[in-house]
């Protein structure tokens, strides 16, 4: 009979990518192969299972955990005939921030080149690994890694202005929630405030913007250093004293003496701990002989 030369073509579909293979043997005998050729297809993932952590084109991690296990396979090596096989070498980098376990792994078995990607610990920080198989131009690249906040681990308030009784000042606790490394944690990660002592609290947001919440913080009726500004994060609890000034009273006029029925007028003056003039404040005011028309004035 006489002999035949004969083309195979397979196409193998490697992670959504066609991988080509063609094979010239002869007598219809598929194991006499004379020639083969493939197209190299090299593909790159991470063996790692949280779907939760990708999204599009973007492969996010916990500044708490910031390493990742990245995986290269060469399509089909694993099944090629182990006389066909040679040693194969990837080159590995990254493109950005992030260092690799190694720069180059070899193998001659299952085609899979094995790597670890560890990232700094910084929000925002990001890189793109690169596999390159050696003596060609295939190479593969993964998903940019992107380093997300950890969890909340602290709390730092800074109080800006003053208060003092009866609600007067401007006191202001600019709350930043960080995570162990430093970074702000994630926008709208929720909090809670709560006072201990004579003050009560402004409006505010329950939730932080780039790590961060203001609340304004006023004065009760009594003035004292024992108040705390209470702020819980999920199970983290922090408290900050802080304190609430009194006001002072002195008398701007009154007469030293009076005859009966006669009306005078006795003016105050009421100021904060800084000798600032207070508006709006309330003062009792009382007398051991006589009478006043108004036993309650508020300051203008």
């Amino acid at each position: 009979m006489t002999g035949v030369l004969r083309v195979t073509l397979t196409l193998l579909r490697r992670k959504g990518r066609i991988l080509l293979t063609m094979r010239l043997y002869t007598n219809q005998d598929a194991g006499n192969i004379l020639w083969e050729y493939a197209f190299e297809f090299l593909g790159i993932y991470t063996p790692e299972d949280n779907e939760y952590a990708k999204h599009g084109d973007v492969y996010f991690i916990s500044a708490d955990d910031p390493e990742l296990k990245i995986e290269s396979v060469l399509a089909g090596y694993a099944t090629r005939d182990s006389e066909l096989k040679m040693p194969q070498t990837v080159t590995w980098s990254v493109e950005g921030l992030g260092d690799l376990d190694t720069n180059l792994t070899q193998d001659s078995d299952t085609g899979v080149f094995r790597n670890k990607l560890t990232m700094p610990r910084v929000s925002g920080a990001s890189g793109v690994v690169v596999a390159k198989l050696n003596g060609t131009n295939t190479e593969a690249k993964f998903d940019e890694v992107v380093v997300l906040p950890g969890k909340p681990a602290d709390v730092v308030v800074n109080f800006t202005g003053t208060a003092s009784v009866q609600g007067i000042g401007d006191m202001v606790a600019n709350v930043r929630v960080i995570d162990a490394h430093g970074n702000d944690v994630l926008d709208g990660t929720s909090l809670s405030f709560s006072i201990e002592g004579d003050a009560y609290l402004g409006e505010y947001k329950g939730r932080t913007t780039q790590g961060r919440v203001s609340t304004p913080v006023k004065g009760g009726l009594y003035s004292g250093t024992q108040n705390s500004l209470i702020v819980e994060v999920g199970s983290l609890r922090r408290v900050f004293p802080f304190e609430v000034n009194p006001l002072n009273v002195e008398f701007v006029t009154a007469p030293a003496s009076s005859l009966v029925n006669q009306l005078q007028t006795v003016s105050l003056r009421v100021t904060d701990h800084q000798g600032q003039p207070v508006d709006d404040a309330f003062v009792d005011v009382s007398a051991t002989h006589g009478r006043l028309s108004h036993n309650a004035i508020k300051t203008d």
